[in-house]
């Protein structure tokens, strides 16, 4: 028998422990005891309290094991299970056959869909017109005589007769005199033909909005094209030091506060990719010259920095010479981002033998030689409603009172939004929401990974330009 025509093995009836008469199609592990099978009936009833998994599923295959575990279950075999499927090494070509297609019907079906709609409301339009609008006779006969009698002479007119030329002209001009005839404001207002058409107005059951078809059809093309570039992008950050990447969408959604991005993650992501312009991807040996080559941007537009710190952090802040009061301090490691104090900016020093060569307050200094930074939050950035989890305010950013630059990234973001000049009086700082698991990704799923254990940035994320 040819190995594509032998029978798939199928798992065989188990009964639930503890409700004895239920099937069991599941597999609980209740803590400190030996894992036992359940029943939907008994899954509905501790479901929130323990970790479980489908048997058929994971019968099938055994990385779907993971899919139901409690979000703070970590181990290797997790971590990779967890990068087979944020990757999408699972999906196959059939898989996109059958996305593509299940697309295709959809528009087809509702291309279909709308035409049928459209005509039934032209068919009440035109019996609108037909019916009200052809019926009132007032504008054709204030203007049949000199139509019919200029049409006539375009239709007799010999060019060698004067005669003939000479009652073109005539009609001609009777005929533009009715036509460009001009009104006073009242006069109009009070004309019977005007008072009819603004009734035939209200009274229409539709409206055609005659421009609008184009733009749609173009929004949608590009819809199509944005999808198809979205859906599989170039990891061309495989080669960053800092880890957690992913929590910068998080910092930028903090920025541009557009509840769009709420909505759909996907689309800030992929506008995000498009706006981030690398500057600087250095280690501390060339660092000092890279900032001084790049100092402009440092103290004029709008930038991000992320930070690979010797005491295994993450840090960075977000720093925008037009909107200062929006500033943000940020830990990727521990997802939290703290904003800035009214009066506090990112300062740099004039020159580079001058140190520290970057400073935002007390809450981040930075010497030229990038060894022994310091951090004392709560002078630049406002701690409120994260007192609780800060505790040490000299040790909590960066684990350590005092900690050395191991990789330094610096982004310019291109934003006309962000560019916009804001009176910074009347900003007053904003408590960002934390996520409420510092390991939760931006969209929603956590990772399951203690502090320090995240996988690298993932690389659907962005894309360099």
């Amino acid at each position: 028998m040819d190995q594509l025509d032998k029978v798939q093995p199928v798992p065989q009836t188990i009964w639930c422990e503890q409700h004895k008469k239920k099937k069991a199609k599941y597999v609980v592990m209740v803590p400190n005891k030996d894992p036992i099978f359940a029943s939907k009936k008994y899954l509905n009833e501790i479901k929130d309290k323990i970790s479980y998994f489908k048997i058929h599923d994971t019968f099938n295959d055994w990385k779907n094991v993971y899919e139901n575990f409690k979000n703070d279950y970590c181990s290797n075999l997790n971590y990779y299970c967890k990068y087979i499927k944020e990757q999408g090494f699972n999906i196959k070509a059939d898989d996109i056959d059958e996305m593509v297609e299940k697309l295709k019907e959809i528009i087809i079906y509702k291309c279909d869909q709308i035409k049928e709609e459209l005509k039934k409301k032209l068919e009440l339009h035109q019996k609108h017109y037909k019916e009200k609008v052809v019926t009132f006779i007032d504008p054709e006969q204030k203007i049949k005589a000199e139509y019919d009698n200029f049409k006539n002479c375009l239709s007799t007119y010999q060019s060698n007769d004067e005669q003939s030329k000479k009652n073109l002209k005539q009609s001609l001009a009777a005929f533009v005199k009715k036509v460009v005839v001009t009104q006073k404001n009242d006069e109009f207002k009070d004309d019977k033909i005007v008072q009819k058409v603004d009734n035939l107005r209200k009274s229409q059951p539709f409206y055609i909005n005659l421009n609008i078809w184009d733009s749609y059809q173009q929004m949608i093309e590009r819809s199509l094209t944005e999808l198809q570039e979205s859906y599989i992008t170039v990891n061309s950050f495989n080669q960053t030091q800092i880890a957690n990447k992913g929590f910068i969408f998080k910092v930028f959604q903090q920025i541009k506060e557009d509840k769009d991005f709420n909505n759909e993650p996907q689309k800030m992501q992929h506008l995000l990719t498009d706006k981030l312009k690398p500057l600087i991807q250095s280690s501390k040996l060339n660092l000092l010259n890279n900032l001084y080559q790049f100092k402009d941007d440092l103290k004029n537009n709008v930038i991000i920095a992320l930070i690979k710190t010797s005491t295994d952090q993450n840090i960075g802040f977000y720093y925008n010479a037009k909107q200062k009061g929006k500033s943000l301090l940020f830990n990727l490691t521990k997802g939290i981002f703290l904003p800035v104090k009214q009066g506090f900016e990112l300062k740099m020093a004039e020159h580079e033998i001058q140190s520290p060569t970057l400073t935002f307050g007390q809450d981040l200094q930075i010497p030229n030689d990038f060894l022994k930074c310091s951090s004392n939050l709560g002078e630049a950035f406002d701690l409120k409603g994260q007192e609780y989890k800060i505790g040490n305010s000299e040790s909590y950013l960066a684990n350590g009172k005092y900690f050395d630059i191991e990789y330094f990234e610096l982004y310019k973001i291109d934003d006309q939004d962000l560019l916009k000049v804001i009176n910074q009086q009347h900003l007053q700082p904003q408590q960002p929401q934390q996520p409420k698991d510092p390991r939760t990704t931006l969209l929603g799923f956590p990772t399951g990974i203690p502090q320090g254990l995240q996988p690298p940035f993932n690389p659907v994320n962005f894309q360099q330009k």
